[in-house]
């Protein structure tokens, strides 16, 4: 799948992108003409979860609980390396007001 531009500001730069057999993303990359400005490449773990996502020189790692919650994510960014930890499950929902009282 590709998007190009021919005229105007954007004129010559493309978007690049292929997929894998499961038709989740595998490659982006970004040219101006032939010049590859830039390209990510992504991976997936056997539940067709992202698990990562790199573009050569920087990289993100994720990790997954069996019913599918993110558990882990490192990676390197430009200022520096991060990583987030999840130690267990949280249920996400509306939530009561204080002021509610239980019956």
């Amino acid at each position: 799948m590709a998007e190009s531009y021919a005229g105007g500001a954007l004129a010559g730069l493309s978007v690049n992108a292929t997929y894998d057999t499961l038709l989740r993303r595998a490659t982006i990359n970004f040219q101006n003409g032939t010049n590859v400005l830039g390209s990510s490449t992504y991976g997936y773990d056997n539940a067709s979860r992202l698990a990562s996502v790199g573009d050569g020189t920087y990289s993100a790692n994720y990790t997954y609980q069996a019913n599918s919650s993110l558990l882990n994510a490192e990676g390197q960014r430009c200022l520096g390396r991060f990583t987030s930890r999840l130690s267990s499950p949280r249920a996400v929902g509306p939530r009561r007001p204080a002021s509610a009282s239980r019956r």
